[in-house]
């Protein structure tokens, strides 16, 4: 309760170090209505309501902004825009409006408003919807309350200076791209209830740090003897979903597929060893990164479009044997010089050099393994010079 006029001057905030901390932990605050002026910007924040000679302040209910238009929803109010024109920076977004809920943030509210620099999301909001935040590129950092369950399609995307998001337990879905293109974000902890992650929902983020906490029943981000991996891994599939941005990555023996764009844009990222337990190399995976060793262990099946591509460091590649499938522009983009084909699917298919996924654009030496070279591929018999080495037939032009 404040009767003084210099200490209902003073009030600046509920921070300790504002009017000597009186409203750190304070809910309500009554002023004289005497000395209430209307000048303490602080205070008019908030909902006020009188009480006899006393104006009462609710420090637990924000008032709506001017700049902010609600419309019903099921379960309460949605923000469903924004007054662009206002000049706001700092977002803050009520728990309440007209009585009701605020329990989500309506699609492109806030779409390409470079100029906000802060959003205050309280915690009765359960839903972000799509492009709520597209190219809010003066954000720096987001934190979610664990009310928010549901980040819609795009939310984020081209939020290119966030570099901080903080995940409350309580998020369960990140949709596609929802932080796409989110360059400065390098580093993710993903919370215990965060069990439905889009393949591409870090599209173009490019991470240094992946941690997953124990307990989520989804995902994890290490071995099976508790290593931290830095990998966002899929542990019901068994797929890699994310990787870090780094001079090499350790893919373990657990490992069944890569995802698509799992590594996309990595291009910090020199060597490679894709071991045997994997079968799939997924769509993008590799897409224009820094690859210059590649390794590709037997057992791996198929390797998806464009999952190489790009990766203009890359002069040599290994086909073994278990290969079936490589499929359109999976190395479109590099400058591979010198193949090595082990699987005779692989060798039937070396119909042009365009085939396999470009592999064979710039290649000047192609080498067969004997026992899968039946003589029969036209192609390679009619365009290159064949000789011998130990147990290959090696094809130059």
């Amino acid at each position: 309760t404040i009767k003084n006029s210099e200490i209902y001057s003073a009030l600046l905030g509920i921070e300790w170090n504002q009017a000597g901390g009186i409203l750190e932990n304070a809910t309500e605050v009554r002023v004289l209505a005497s000395i209430d002026d209307g000048s303490n910007e602080f205070l008019s924040g908030y909902e006020v309501s009188t009480d006899g000679d006393y104006n009462v302040y609710d420090l637990t209910k924000v008032v709506q902004k001017s700049y902010l238009t609600f419309v019903d929803c099921e379960g309460g109010v949605e923000v469903s825009a924004f007054d662009k024109t206002s000049g706001e920076t700092e977002i803050i977004i009520p728990e309440t409006y007209q009585g009701k809920s605020v329990v989500s943030i309506g699609k492109s509210v806030f779409q390409n408003c470079s100029g906000i620099t802060s959003i205050s999301i309280p915690n009765s909001v359960t839903s972000i919807g799509s492009y709520a935040f597209y190219g809010c590129s003066g954000l720096t950092s987001i934190s979610l309350p664990s009310s928010v369950s549901n980040i819609e399609e795009n939310a984020f995307e081209r939020c290119s200076k966030i570099s901080s998001v903080n995940f409350s337990e309580g998020i369960t879905t990140l949709n596609y791209y929802s932080f796409k293109d989110c360059t400065s974000l390098t580093s993710i902890t993903i919370p215990r209830s965060l069990t439905n992650i889009s393949s591409t929902a870090f599209y173009g983020c490019k991470f240094t740090s992946i941690m997953v906490t124990d307990g989520n029943t989804k995902y994890t981000s290490k071995d099976a003897a508790g290593n931290q991996l830095n990998l966002l891994i899929d542990s019901s599939t068994n797929r890699i979903v994310k990787g870090i941005n780094a001079n090499t990555v350790t893919i373990p023996s657990s490992i069944k597929s890569i995802g698509e764009y799992a590594f996309f844009e990595c291009n910090l990222l020199r060597t490679v060893t894709i071991p045997s337990s994997v079968k799939t190399i997924g769509y993008s995976a590799f897409n224009r990164c820094g690859v210059s060793s590649l390794v590709i262990s037997n057992g791996v099946t198929t390797i998806d479009g464009y999952a190489f591509a790009n990766c203009t460091y890359l002069d040599s590649v290994i086909i073994p044997s278990s290969v079936t499938s490589i499929a359109l522009g999976a190395f479109g983009g590099c400058t591979i010089t010198k193949v090595t084909i082990e699987s005779s699917k692989i060798y039937k298919a070396a119909t042009s050099k365009t085939a396999l996924g470009g592999l064979l654009n710039f290649a000047y030496s192609i080498k067969v393994l004997k026992t899968v070279d039946d003589g029969s591929n036209t192609f390679l018999n009619d365009n290159y010079t064949k000789s011998e080495s130990g147990d290959y037939y090696v094809y130059t032009r």
